[in-house]
């Protein structure tokens, strides 16, 4: 992931989709957020943190913000969380913010809906993604004419593998997880492919 990193200064980390946290897949799924956030906390002490998930109950959004995770009570995606973010990074004299899209297992739906939220030159190249590896990000429904922005963005985007000690851990519970994120160059260019 450093060198995703380059020179950006990491000020929100979004959880998206990680389920009930009581099943043993997304409590080790969350389990990895809060290890990679202890990292980057040690680094970046200004990250916020936004979890989006519609089917929390109310102990675990209590056991969220208790960790201090804003919980964000819509199902749609927006960059107006990363937006508020960097202004008062800007405030703070932040060079380079930019934000983590924690999405293990999220449909192609999901990661068509954050990109089209996020669709902007400026904010891909902010966006390192930890989720599915996009080169196998597919539709349900594969009888779509239109041009998908997930397949624009996996042509052009870096992608690694993130590779764990523990193979139960590897192939059951982080199946394909990859840290992938785009550079302004090449998001300019699938931004511009489907305009």
């Amino acid at each position: 992931m450093k060198s995703m990193l380059k020179n950006k200064t990491i000020i929100q980390f979004q959880m998206y989709g990680i389920g009930e946290l009581i099943l043993e897949r997304p409590s080790h799924q969350l389990n990895f957020a809060f290890n990679i956030l202890k990292r980057f906390k040690s680094k970046f002490p200004e990250i916020t943190v936004t979890c989006q998930e519609p089917i929390l109950v109310k102990e675990e959004k209590e056991y969220l913000q208790s960790k201090n995770v804003k919980i964000i009570k819509t199902s749609k995606f927006s960059s107006k969380h990363f937006l508020n973010a960097s202004k008062s990074a800007a405030a703070n004299i932040i060079s380079e913010p930019a934000f983590v899209c924690y999405m293990i297992h999220g449909t192609h739906e999901m990661y068509e809906e954050f990109l089209e939220a996020h669709w902007k030159p400026e904010l891909l190249s902010r966006c390192i993604i930890i989720g599915n590896n996009p080169k196998y990000w597919t539709a349900k429904n594969e009888d779509v004419k239109s041009p998908f922005k997930i397949t624009t963005y996996a042509k052009l985007c870096d992608s690694k593998p993130v590779k764990f000690f523990d193979n139960y851990l590897e192939e059951v519970i982080f199946y394909g997880l990859h840290v992938y994120s785009i550079t302004k160059e090449n998001a300019e260019i699938a931004v511009n492919e489907l305009s």
